[in-house]
């Protein structure tokens, strides 16, 4: 069953790969087209960011017209932790009508809310909620009102505009600073009287995330402009901080403002796709152009041709996976014919029970008993020391004949159990005694070596007492058992069977003569 498992997936691998190939090749690219492609996804994705923002700006206006729903705490509370939720690109929600002000800020799996009707704008009352139950409340004090903020005076002399801030400082709270990482949309409007804002927060990476082409490209870069004449540029690639652009004259890097110098020269486009050449290079570009009631003028996008002739190289590579998926084909076809026994041994895997081992036979070459992995009966209290007696009789059946180690059982056959091994771990049970073990091979014997060679099983043997059995079978090569001198000096040494007890082979001249005549013959 397994060979026609294996050579089933191999056989239909290669055949995916191949109509792959074959479908890839019809399509043939250039850097124009593909950058068209991505131009047009990235348009996609802003275009939705900003029709959301909009949305989200009109929606709180609507909902908050009935100047009753900010004074019902109950409302208030279910409306915006629906509408974050609701709102991927969102670190933070403010809004205040009149004397009226609500908050929700997400803080790793909690949300901050505060619903306050009857404070002044300098305290607010906050309470973390934890899967919807509160888990702590406090008030924040604040040293001015947000309404002496500069932000805030840029709303009030802007109504009825959504605009962008990249630079509010600590004027509201110690939250709401100045951090290369977030920025911030702002609406101000009257109805019956009050005065309203609303405060969008958003995260540079959480944003960007959310578009495709900063996924697919390093040198990915995004210049913005708002409607209040603020430029910024967000970054080349994810990792880099944005940083706002104040005018032409404090651009330092001349491949900015080239691209700006071309940008310039198509004034009267809403939306197109240029490319220009600086120092040897070719940068794609594409713009768009928006209403102001976005508070967005445009955005620019540039990505290097370099790049993108990346993309383009690795579809001409596709001649050889078209090879490839010949190969599987082939293989996958061939796997049929393998003998079965190639694939599945039985006999080799299969355990003998403790109690059957126990009874018939004692300690000899092939066969060792080992009371615990870690735990000193005498002392009673773990013994470290005791782990590298283990590791020192795997290694020795391995260079050997390969043989069978049971833990949990003593010298004279009484079954002891595992059970003060279990209580010294993270977790008593046989699993994290398996991990432990096998990351103490791992390091000393190696992982080719102990994926190979090693397999453990655990046995309830004897009144509910788990006892490990350790089959290892005969190693292809020579295995140095890594550990420390008394210097603690890192050392190898190499351990062989002789009779019921593992021996340590010291001299080179005798190592050298025992892997001759083991393994090379």
């Amino acid at each position: 069953m397994r060979k026609y498992i294996l050579g089933s997936i191999i056989l239909g691998l290669g055949i995916i790969i191949l109509f792959y190939s074959i479908l890839k090749n019809k399509n043939i690219q250039y850097p124009e087209t593909i950058f068209t492609t991505e131009a047009n996804s990235f348009k996609s994705d802003f275009a939705k960011f900003l029709k959301t923002t909009k949305s989200n700006v009109i929606n709180l206006q609507t909902v908050f017209s009935d100047t009753n729903k900010i004074k019902d705490p109950k409302f208030s509370e279910e409306y915006f932790l629906n509408f974050i939720k609701k709102n991927p690109y969102l670190i933070s929600v403010a809004y205040i009508q009149g004397k009226h002000k609500a908050a929700i800020k997400r803080e790793d799996k909690t949300y901050v809310i505060a619903i306050d009707s009857n404070r002044n704008t300098e305290i607010v009352h906050w309470k973390r909620l934890n899967k919807g139950k509160i888990i702590s409340e406090w008030e924040e004090s604040f040293s001015e009102s947000i309404n002496n903020t500069i932000w805030y005076n840029s709303l009030i002399n802007h109504p009825n505009e959504i605009q962008w801030f990249f630079d509010i400082s600590k004027d509201i709270t110690s939250d709401y600073k100045t951090d290369n990482e977030l920025f911030y949309a702002g609406y101000y409007y009257k109805s019956n009287k009050n005065a309203n804002i609303i405060l969008l927060r958003f995260s540079r990476l959480s944003l960007l995330r959310h578009f495709s082409t900063y996924s697919k490209y390093e040198k990915v870069n995004l210049l913005i402009e708002t409607t209040d004449n603020k430029r910024l540029d967000l970054g080349t690639g994810i990792t880099e901080i944005f940083k706002e652009i104040a005018n032409d004259k404090t651009i330092k890097d001349s491949t900015t403002i080239i691209k700006l110098q071309h940008f310039n020269k198509f004034n009267e486009l809403d939306s197109g796709i240029f490319s220009f050449s600086n120092k040897g290079e070719v940068y794609w570009n594409s713009f768009m152009r928006f209403d102001a009631l976005t508070g967005i003028k445009y955005y620019l996008l540039s990505i290097p041709q370099k790049d993108i002739q990346v993309k383009i190289n690795s579809k001409a590579s596709s001649k050889y996976i078209y090879i490839i998926s010949i190969l599987l084909i082939i293989s996958g076809g061939g796997v049929f014919f393998i003998k079965r026994e190639v694939f599945y041994n039985r006999k080799r895997y299969k355990f003998q029970s403790v109690v059957e081992i126990l009874s018939s036979e004692d300690e000899n070459r092939y066969l060792e008993f080992k009371s615990s992995l870690r735990w000193d009966y005498r002392q009673e209290k773990v013994n470290p020391d005791l782990e590298q007696v283990i590791i020192k009789t795997i290694c020795a059946f391995g260079n050997t004949d390969g043989g069978i180690l049971l833990i949990g059982v003593d010298d004279d056959k009484n079954i002891l159990g595992l059970e003060n091994d279990f209580k010294t771990l993270k977790k008593p049970n046989a699993d994290f005694f398996e991990i432990h073990l096998r990351n103490i091979l791992h390091t000393l014997m190696g992982v080719r070596y102990v994926s190979k060679n090693i397999r453990m099983n655990f046995e309830e043997a004897e009144r509910g007492k788990i006892v490990c059995s350790i089959k290892v079978f005969a190693a292809d090569e020579a295995i140095f058992l890594k550990t420390k001198n008394k210097n603690g000096q890192l050392i190898e040494k190499f351990y062989v069977r002789s009779g019921n007890s593992s021996q340590e082979i010291k001299t080179i001249s005798e190592i050298n003569e025992y892997i001759n005549s083991r393994f090379n013959n």
